[in-house]
């Protein structure tokens, strides 16, 4: 029963790792898309 327990924790926090790189490297290309839309715009 710990054992279960314990694997079913660490699983929790690989998902949400993994949730949380997903949502930084979305957010990173996110603000460069913006940026870069920003910059185009300025060229114009």
């Amino acid at each position: 029963m710990i054992v279960r327990k314990r694997e079913k924790y660490s699983f929790l926090m690989i998902v949400l790792a993994a949730r949380i790189i997903f949502f930084k490297k979305l957010t990173r290309v996110f603000e460069r898309g913006k940026y870069l839309g920003i910059k185009g715009y300025k060229d114009d």
